[in-house]
């Protein structure tokens, strides 16, 4: 109903400013990478673009047990590339596979600058799962949303919903959300491979296209709102530190936890005793008319309480 009413508002919009709704569209141009010579061209355009925005697509969300399918690059509207890496369960570029992680190694450790959407949760694990330590991540775009609105609901950030707000791709997503409903995918259980790929990877370039036009818009906005230092200066290196953090993890006593565990169930044990004879529970009964009183149950204590 959402997405309906925006797209309304635009034609609305659109009908008030020429008199007329339709508005012809720029034709998108994806290209899927399938050979050495169009690899090598596309990343003499990575390292020569002002920033490039990319979109991994996986095979689940663990990048301990799951694997990269593709990863798409955009560096200007309505164009992209995808790069496959497997397709099938097979990989795809035999004798060349060592020449391509080493490009993409190359791209992701230099200074050029990148965004994704939520690369901090997803793209920079998997990357690094490759041996790719991804430098001069400037841009992303969940953490641009945030700083714009803090109050928007968590299911209004996902790219889909930045699309109908900032560009005129609302929708694109259609095509594979179909074939997830006829699987059965769920966000928990998300396996793109099981996505036919002819489906999957104009996708995957339609997500870096539009992350980069909503990036432009979002940061624009950013600087005349003056946060842009704030985004630049803190945030962005913020997010940084805890992808470390996660990575690298705590070593912690598993012994002693169980023992904290255990001396605490005996607190707790303890303290539900005084509570079971305390007066107050007591009375509780009587007037509620109960045999026990759930002091974890908000209801109950609400009725002891007031």
């Amino acid at each position: 109903v959402r997405k309906k009413f925006i797209n309304d508002l635009i034609l609305v919009r659109r009908f008030a400013a020429t008199g007329s709704i339709e508005k012809p569209r720029q034709a998108n141009h994806y290209v899927l990478v399938q050979d050495r010579a169009a690899f090598d061209g596309l990343m003499r355009r990575l390292f020569q673009a002002d920033v490039v925005d990319f979109d991994c697509e996986t095979t689940g969300s663990n990048p301990g047990t799951d694997r990269l399918i593709c990863i798409a690059f955009s560096i200007r509207e309505h164009e992209a590339f995808v790069v496959p890496l497997e397709v099938d369960g097979t990989r795809c570029w035999g004798v060349e596979e060592n020449h391509v992680r080493s490009e993409l190694k190359r791209f992701f450790e230099s200074e050029v600058p990148k965004c994704a959407h939520a690369g901090s949760l997803i793209d920079i694990p998997f990357l690094r799962a490759l041996g790719i330590d991804i430098r001069h991540y400037d841009f992303e775009g969940l953490v641009l949303d945030y700083l714009l609105d803090e109050n928007k609901p968590e299911h209004q950030r996902s790219l889909k919903e930045l699309a109908w707000d900032y560009t005129d791709m609302g929708g694109y997503e259609v095509g594979v959300e179909e074939w997830k409903r006829t699987l059965g995918l769920t966000r928990e259980a998300m396996d793109f491979s099981l996505i036919p790929f002819e489906v999957l990877w104009p996708y995957s370039a339609a997500d870096a296209d539009v992350l980069g036009r909503c990036r432009r818009v979002m940061s624009h906005t950013l600087n005349d709102q003056g946060l842009l230092p704030l985004f630049q200066k803190i945030v962005m290196p913020l997010v940084m530190v805890l992808c470390d953090m996660e990575a690298t993890g705590i070593r912690v006593d598993v012994e002693r936890l169980k023992q904290i565990r255990r001396e605490h169930e005996e607190i707790l044990a303890d303290i539900d005793q005084q509570l079971v004879n305390h007066p107050v529970t007591l009375e509780a009964r009587r007037t509620l008319g109960v045999e026990t009183i759930n002091y974890d149950s908000p209801v109950q204590l609400r009725k002891v309480l007031f």
